[in-house]
């Protein structure tokens, strides 16, 4: 006897006598162990077992990094800017998933390994809500420079929407990377100016070719003049030291040319 434990695919076993099948068995749904259950093996015969396992999910990732060509601010430093990140999910109902069997795996720079919770610990949900099955759902993520969280086995007919809330004096872009052959409801955007959301141009419908999709947020460092408190109005120190500098060359000048006329 053979089992096969449990995972997030949708599995089926066959027993072959060369090419001959003795037995079969496919799984219904995912997250189900399978067995070939107790067998005899005939005289003179070699069976051959075989296990295939179906993926009908998709991990969705989310991944930021920090560019800072046009800041002074040092790598060492940029695990002290964070970047808020609202996650939408709809459409599990369909795959019957409850909050306790969705999990986000969430992995710091320069760390080995995720932390794996699931969805009813991150809404801090227990008992009987955590037992619920997942419908329209909303959570913020915080991730800093080399950051990543995955939600995993999002089910086909599922729908995940993402957000990455203003940030100061920073641009937000993103790209899409996914599995070969994966069709995309998203495709990358860039905002024009700092401080300002950044939205999926579309959520992304799930569907049986996907299987890994990844949305790179990317903040690019923008310099802003500094402005002013009381005034409001923007920083002139620049341009009161290059005055006083040509001042300062124009009396240079002039005594030069007094002094030769002398």
């Amino acid at each position: 006897m053979v089992i096969e434990s449990a995972s997030d695919y949708k599995a089926s076993c066959e027993i072959l006598y060369g090419n001959e099948v003795q037995y079969s068995l496919v799984n219904d749904v995912p997250d189900k162990e399978i067995t070939t259950g107790r067998k005899t093996i005939e005289v003179g015969k070699d069976p051959n077992v075989i296990f295939t396992n179906q993926k009908l999910s998709c991990d969705v990732t989310v991944t930021k990094y920090i560019d800072m060509t046009y800041g002074i601010l040092r790598k060492s430093e940029y695990k002290n800017i964070g970047f808020d990140f609202e996650i939408q999910l709809t459409g599990f109902g369909s795959a019957n998933k409850k909050y306790s069997e969705v999990y986000v795996e969430y992995t710091k720079e320069d760390t080995v390994g995720a932390e794996r919770r699931s969805l009813a610990s991150l809404l801090g949900l227990y008992g009987v809500e955590a037992e619920q099955i997942v419908d329209d759902t909303r959570f913020t993520i915080t991730l800093y420079h080399g950051e990543f969280f995955k939600i995993k086995s999002v089910p086909y007919g599922a729908d995940c929407y993402v957000t990455e809330k203003p940030s100061t004096s920073f641009i937000a872009d993103y790209i899409v990377k996914a599995n070969e052959g994966a069709v995309l409801q998203t495709e990358a955007r860039a905002n024009r100016g700092v401080n300002r959301a950044l939205s999926l141009n579309a959520p992304e419908h799930i569907d049986i070719s996907d299987t890994d999709i990844e949305f790179i947020f990317t903040n690019k460092y923008e310099f802003q003049p500094y402005t002013l408190p009381e005034s409001g109005r923007s920083d002139l120190r620049y341009q009161i030291i290059a005055l006083y500098a040509g001042m300062i060359l124009c009396a240079s000048v002039y005594l030069f040319s007094r002094r030769r006329k002398a």
